[in-house]
């Protein structure tokens, strides 16, 4: 087989590889446009992601104990007061097995 075999074979590959490449072209596009994604937004920069972010400085644990945990004084009253939700609820029922019924 001369050059002009090995020619077709290159030209009907090179034919694949371009509709290959469009029909994924096409598919990127299409998946953007169903999820609502724009092509042409810009990312947003690492720069203005630090400095929208806001961290706060914390002590160094101590490894020696156990660690403590970190409760808001407005969440503790109200598990207190769950608790102690809980505690009447469970002396009614307490009470009304106890109480012989007629």
């Amino acid at each position: 087989m001369g050059k002009r075999s090995s020619s077709r074979k290159f030209r009907c590959r090179r034919r694949t590889g371009v509709v290959l490449f469009i029909s994924l072209v096409i598919l990127v596009l299409g998946g953007m446009t169903f999820f609502g994604l724009d092509p042409t937004q810009e990312t947003t920069s690492q720069e203005t992601v630090a400095t929208d972010l806001v961290v706060d400085r914390v002590q160094t644990p101590d490894l020696a104990g156990p660690p403590k945990a970190v409760v808001d004084p407005e969440v503790k009253k109200e598990v207190a007061e769950n608790k102690a939700g809980e505690e009447t609820r469970n002396k009614a029922r307490a009470q009304a097995k106890k109480r012989p019924r007629n």
